[in-house]
């Protein structure tokens, strides 16, 4: 899958190495309790249980929550330490943050400078999306194109399940044609390797296989978020959770005529009972 890119040796691994430790030590503490959303009914009706919220101190971390039955994550957020800020941890977390998002600006310009007119790309984004354009560029002259948060996740152990993640990819095509941010590239960056299991599948239809590898720690991969990149995860059956980064890049769909016009004949709230319904059942005669 020659559009499936991995980069590495961008990062200092001792730096890795404290980073972690500090996020460890930020999810032992935050004993926040959440709600727990099963990964098909997120998948359905789009709700992923709790939201991450900032806490009332300088650290970049949220609050830890659920993540499906996978794990838990928190958000990075973008709070600046104050220019006398003592602890030296808080001013390392907020270096290190600095580097993560540069090494993306890097990948991307990179990746979409290879891909961005030769690559395979979802035909569903109207109007002037633009995917190879410089990254800060598209953003000033294209509103509707950018970053999502950064998130850090942590898959539990499980000894006795194959697969944490089956084969899925990251743009919903029953999302289509709804007003809503759509995945379009997928960024991780991986952060420990100390675990049983964990590796990574890529459905390959070229080849009608899968192509399977386990991450180092601070390898980076970026991927485009719809069909046809089909991958999965296995479990982490033993050892430590396996912890990453994970970014979206997102394009932000306007709605098709469709899907405006059944709000306006129906009302927004019943239309989206029926559009649910409609992919939960596979059988409905709604068209988008």
């Amino acid at each position: 899958m020659p559009q499936v890119s991995v980069y590495k040796d961008m990062f200092d691994i001792k730096e890795i190495e404290r980073f972690l430790s500090l996020a460890k030590k930020s999810r032992d503490a935050d004993q926040t309790k959440s709600n727990f959303v099963s990964a098909e009914d997120a998948t359905y009706a789009d709700v992923h249980g709790d939201i991450s919220v900032e806490l009332d101190d300088n650290s970049i971390f949220n609050t830890w929550v659920q993540w499906h039955e996978f794990g838990n994550k928190t958000f990075i957020n973008k709070k600046q330490i104050p220019d006398d800020e003592k602890d030296e941890d808080l001013i390392f977390l907020s270096q290190f943050r600095r580097k993560i998002f540069d090494a993306i600006d890097t990948i991307y310009l990179d990746y979409v400078e290879e891909w961005g007119e030769k690559g395979e790309w979802p035909d569903f984004p109207a109007g002037d999306w633009v995917i190879n354009a410089p990254y800060k560029k598209v953003i000033s002259q294209n509103p509707t194109l950018h970053y999502g948060q950064l998130e850090l996740l942590a898959h539990y152990i499980y000894p006795d399940k194959q697969d944490a993640i089956t084969l899925h990819t990251d743009s919903h095509p029953h999302r289509y044609g709804q007003p809503r941010n759509q995945q379009m590239l997928t960024i991780t960056i991986y952060l420990n390797d100390d675990y049983v299991g964990g590796e990574v599948e890529f459905l390959s239809n070229n080849e009608d296989k899968l192509i399977t590898y386990k991450p180092a720690p601070g390898d980076i991969t970026i991927f485009p978020g719809a069909a046809p990149y089909w991958h999965a995860a296995k479990a982490v059956t033993s050892g430590n959770n396996k912890f990453f980064f994970r970014l979206f890049f997102l394009w932000q769909d306007p709605g098709s005529k469709e899907w405006h016009d059944g709000v306006k004949e129906h009302g927004e709230e019943k239309w989206m009972k029926m559009f649910e319904k409609c992919f939960s059942s596979l059988g409905c005669q709604v068209q988008w």
